[in-house]
């Protein structure tokens, strides 16, 4: 049972992680999946997108380190048969085409340059992922990890949201929504030990726009959007538009550009009208095809509370966990106790 190596490098909005793998099969498992491990991982920032004007440093900048440690981790006598790919997600999704375009030719042509590891076809090792795609490989790993994929347990279902975008995936338990829903499933199939493949019904849903960075600055600009033309702004008279916003915590200043203005914007802290002016932003007064239906227009099949549970992971983890020190089973009243003492925090 020899092992081998891939490279898998999450270009994320925030930043690029490089994500090292080892992988066997064993024949004398022929009804389990291949064996992965994950055996190091590296981050640099800021995220890929970011070199839109400055493509020549992404190799010195942004990948070189990454390789490097690639390189000290992996076998020196595997490297040219260790595969690397770059998938960049909602960051890269969001910028124009033609600097999307320069920033991919530039990393497979630096990477090709650089370093020993395998890349065939530059458009099947460096690539922008759509975000299906991601909330199915999101999805996958979960449930890998997990070791539900091949013992017949329900899957979980599986909740990302990172800087730029957010993604919902699961597999249904009730096969009436599998039939009626089934031109919105993903077919996912992985081959086992033996050869065998085994087949799930995914449902997939992402929505770009709805990562937490990205949310922060669609409630800032709803923030001044929404503010009546004529008026003079700018209290103390430095230029900037003096503005209180209820979803900062209580004296936080910053600073935030919109419609070619500066606004100087100072936290209230006030939870009650932060939730009031936010709750539009999820989009869940438009248009939907059928019931049940999630937001921005978005239908998708029911979930069975009773038999699916939802892992929650990147930012939803993050802020649970990091801020509130609530990581673990997901309870609303404890959540949003939390959320308001936070807020309300000078």
């Amino acid at each position: 049972m020899s092992a081998k190596y891939a490279i898998i490098i999450d270009a994320g909005s925030s930043g690029s992680r490089a994500h090292i793998y080892e992988y066997s099969q064993d024949k004398n498992l022929p009804d389990a999946l291949p064996t992965i491990k994950q055996v190091s991982s590296k981050k640099t920032k800021p995220g890929l997108s970011t070199f839109t004007k400055s493509i020549d440093s992404i190799w010195g900048d942004h990948f070189e380190p990454l390789i490097k440690h690639a390189e000290e981790i992996i076998p020196s006598n595997l490297h040219a048969s260790t595969p690397i790919f770059i998938q960049a997600t909602a960051g890269m999704r969001l910028i124009k085409p033609k600097y999307r375009k320069n920033i991919l030719k530039e990393t497979c042509k630096s990477l090709k340059k650089n370093s020993k590891f395998l890349i065939n076809e530059c458009a099947d090792h460096v690539c922008v992922i759509d975000g299906d795609t991601e909330g199915i490989y999101g999805w996958i790993a979960l449930n890998y990890l997990s070791e539900k994929l091949t013992n017949d347990l329900t899957p979980y279902g599986f909740m990302d949201m990172g800087g730029a975008s957010t993604q919902l995936a699961f597999s249904p338990t009730n096969q009436e929504d599998l039939v009626e829903h089934g031109d919105d499933m993903y077919k996912v199939s992985l081959r086992k030990n033996n050869g065998e493949l085994v087949d799930w019904q995914i449902f997939v849903s992402s929505w770009l726009g709805f990562g937490a960075n990205e949310a922060r600055n669609r409630q800032l600009s709803s923030l001044l959007n929404v503010l009546p033309k004529g008026v003079n702004y700018d209290v103390d008279g430095d230029g900037k538009g003096d503005i209180t916003d209820p979803c900062s915590p209580d004296g936080m200043k910053i600073e935030f550009e919109y419609d070619d203005k500066m606004y100087s914007i100072t936290g209230s802290g006030d939870y009650e009208t932060c939730i009031k002016t936010i709750y539009p932003l999820l989009l869940k007064n438009m248009k939907c095809s059928k019931e049940p239906c999630l937001f921005n227009g978005i239908h998708g099949p029911k979930m069975d509370w009773s038999k699916e549970k939802i892992v929650g992971v990147s930012e939803y983890w993050y802020t649970a966990n990091d801020v509130f020190k609530l990581g673990g089973t997901y309870d609303y009243e404890k959540f949003e106790l939390a959320t308001k003492d936070f807020c309300s925090t000078n």
